[in-house]
């Protein structure tokens, strides 16, 4: 059996500093990935490891992500008390 890399786990320094992942979802077709890291929130093309946007929308650490059953939205928890729903655009 042949392994091949199509896209890698790091996540884009922001301000010179490098963060971790705190959490990850796939949305219900898993074509799309949803990644908190420090206080963003990342959304990939699943398939190819493409970063199609980069949101920062929470004032502190984002803990949680999740998609709805339909994919349509997603959502997102951090530690300044708030939940952020997005719309597949990146609009709350």
């Amino acid at each position: 059996m042949k392994t091949q890399l199509l896209w890698d786990d790091n996540v884009p320094p922001k301000d010179g500093e490098k963060s971790s992942i705190n959490d990850l979802a796939f949305n219900p077709a898993g074509t799309q990935m949803v990644v908190a890291v420090g206080s963003r929130v990342l959304l990939y093309n699943a398939s190819d490891g493409d970063l199609l946007m980069s949101l920062r929308p929470h004032k502190d650490t984002v803990y949680c992500v999740a998609f709805d059953r339909e994919g349509k939205r997603f959502a997102s928890g951090g530690a300044d008390c708030s939940v952020i729903v997005w719309n597949e655009d990146g609009k709350p």
